[in-house]
């Protein structure tokens, strides 16, 4: 099932302190439902709790081949992990060297409840633009596609 989720947002400065105690009109059902499916895409579910894996402290070796045919190229570092709003997504930041350069990236990691799928998102010191994946998790072989 499609969720169209529509919202309009307005900030206001409301007065004097007590006045934001003013009734606040009657929500019609569309608001009502979009309100629901706001509630929805923010549960922190066991997906997200299963990210909680990533976060702390870890020594990297990465492992990359620019030719089948030659020996692959490895390089280490460190990554710090740490959960943000409440659990909702897994910062990662990335210090060590690729080919021989330092090199830093960041990203992030989370569950999109909506989509039903896990996300992560990485920018690096190497380029100007952004990674973003979608993909899935198997349980029996304990790997995120």
């Amino acid at each position: 099932m499609k969720t169209k989720l529509v919202a309009l947002f307005a900030f206001a400065i409301v007065g004097p302190a007590g006045a934001e105690n003013v009734a606040q009109p009657e929500m019609s059902k569309e608001q009502q439902e979009m309100a629901a499916a706001f509630e929805r895409m923010g549960e922190v579910r066991a997906e997200h709790r299963q990210l909680a894996y990533f976060v702390g402290d870890w020594k990297t070796k990465t492992t990359v081949w620019m030719d089948p045919k030659a020996p692959p190229q490895e390089s280490r570092g460190t990554s710090h992990g740490e959960a943000t709003f409440g659990g909702r997504y897994i910062e990662t930041k990335f210090d060590g060297d690729m080919m021989g350069q330092p090199f830093s990236g960041r990203g992030v990691m989370g569950y999109d409840n909506l989509g039903g799928k896990f996300f992560s998102t990485w920018y690096d010191s190497m380029s100007t633009g952004f990674f973003l994946a979608y993909g899935s998790y198997d349980k029996a072989s304990n790997s995120y596609t």
